[in-house]
């Protein structure tokens, strides 16, 4: 082994060396040491601007992949919205009230479908309203797989949350809940909600039977929560303006309604008034 008699006549061999190599490259980088050592570095793998480089190249590929896999979902559901829904899934059980428990006849998974009665609660679903439903893709929002529509009803395929909303997972566990199980459903919930806002979409309506357990650990106090039913009331909106307009007679829950409701102006922190009240 090489010893050397101080770090700078190390580095000056090194300087030597690297020079002599790059010469017969005929490289005159004005540091070749430096320009030497990235350069074997690219060739192991190991360099660190090429990882960022890699990286920033898999994150814009995965971006074109999720596009991708949203226009397809898209087109297929606009594809399927005037075809049967029973050709497509079976209903097992009733969940609650218009929800039930149904079976993906090809796939075989479990899915749960709201039935909205179009003359008891009329909804005009727009081709850009679906749009927007099925591009929504959150661990904390509930993915709409399908969306059928025929003269009586809409049918509206989503994620099977076998916990229910929030306020049968408490009272069904109220011995278990502790104050970390309730931060994380906190959390769970405004970053959905966060999510939403984002995307230009205020929900309008939560209150606990909108807040679905999707999954729960007691042991490490985790859960997972994903906001559920904004396809009646949900809007596009504008950051930072006011919306001004009635809600008529369609306030489902006016207990977790903010008061800019009823004065016909309001934004999209009407939904953190809204969680501030289930809370």
């Amino acid at each position: 082994m090489v010893k050397f008699s101080s770090e700078s006549d190390e580095q000056e061999i090194y300087k030597v060396i690297s020079e002599a190599l790059l010469s017969l490259c005929g490289e005159k980088p004005n540091d070749p040491v430096d320009y030497l050592s990235r350069k074997m570095l690219e060739l192991i793998g190991d360099d660190p601007n090429n990882a960022v480089r890699k990286k920033e190249e898999e994150e814009i590929n995965d971006k074109k992949i999720n596009e991708n896999i949203i226009v397809t979902a898209e087109k297929l559901v606009l594809n399927n919205l005037h075809k049967n829904f029973s050709e497509f899934y079976s209903i097992i059980d009733l969940i609650e009230d218009n929800v039930y428990l149904c079976e993906d006849l090809k796939l075989g998974d479990l899915k749960c479908v709201r039935i909205i009665d179009k003359e008891k609660n009329p909804v005009f679903l727009s081709e850009g309203k679906i749009k927007m439903l099925v591009s929504l893709d959150s661990p904390n929002v509930i993915k709409i797989f399908n969306i059928f529509e025929d003269d009586f009803n809409i049918y509206i395929v989503h994620d099977y949350c076998p916990e229910k909303d929030i306020f049968n997972f408490i009272q069904k566990h109220k011995d278990q809940i502790n104050e970390e199980i309730i931060r994380n459903i906190i959390k769970e919930v405004l970053t959905g909600i966060n999510y939403l806002h984002q995307k230009g979409i205020m929900h309008k309506n939560i209150n606990p039977s909108k807040l679905l357990v999707f999954n729960h650990n007691f042991e490490t106090n985790e859960i997972h929560i994903k906001i559920s039913d904004f396809v009646k009331n949900s809007e596009m909106f504008i950051k930072d303006s006011l919306i001004y307009k009635s809600f008529g007679n369609r306030i489902e829950n006016p207990l977790f309604f903010a008061p800019e409701f009823i004065e016909q102006k309001y934004n999209n922190k009407v939904d953190i008034w809204s969680f501030g009240i289930v809370c």
